[in-house]
């Protein structure tokens, strides 16, 4: 019973109110770079730890960079409190998001690793597709549309922030 009670809260929410949550989360960016600062990219006794180390250090410095540039972008856009408004920001999110994607693909994960990482990638893409998603559904100015592909962008980000501490992310 509260499960549906929670699923027809969120049906109410209007499109500013699901980017809040949007911004909620990257409000995260600074304590991502904090934690980068104070540590170092480790790992542990695993095989080929030189090479998984240099792998999750590359990695985290395409999410840490693609972080920062979505934190500004999100900064200068301000929130967004109309469809319009939903237009321009994830507009301007699309190319950073695509770029980090065809950043982390240009790396090889260690073949211990290679399977999370396949999925981790295929992750990215799909939040891409939520992305998309909400993009055209904030311009029919459909609330209801926009809603689910916010909440599907939510549960991948949610797999993905798993998948990326398996391997020993800090910034993915």
């Amino acid at each position: 019973m509260a499960r549906r009670q929670d699923h027809t809260r969120r049906r109410r929410r209007s499109i500013p109110a699901a980017l809040a949550i949007v911004a909620r989360r990257a409000a995260v960016v600074p304590a991502a770079i904090a934690a980068l600062s104070l540590a170092g990219c480790g790992g542990g006794d695993a095989p080929g730890i030189e090479a998984s180390d240099e792998f999750i250090a590359a990695a985290d410095a395409v999410c840490l960079d693609t972080a920062q540039s979505l934190a500004a972008a999100r900064s200068e856009a301000g929130t967004a409190q109309d469809s319009d408004a939903a237009v321009a920001l994830i507009n301007t999110e699309l190319p950073i998001s695509l770029d980090a994607l065809n950043r982390l693909e240009t790396l090889e994960a260690p073949s211990y690793q290679a399977q999370d990482w396949e999925r981790f990638l295929v992750l990215q893409e799909d939040r891409i597709g939520a992305q998309e998603e909400s993009l055209a559904a904030a311009r029919r100015d459909d609330p209801d549309s926009f809603r689910e592909a916010q909440a599907e962008f939510e549960a991948l980000t949610d797999e993905a922030d798993g998948v990326g501490a398996r391997l020993g992310f800090e910034a993915c």
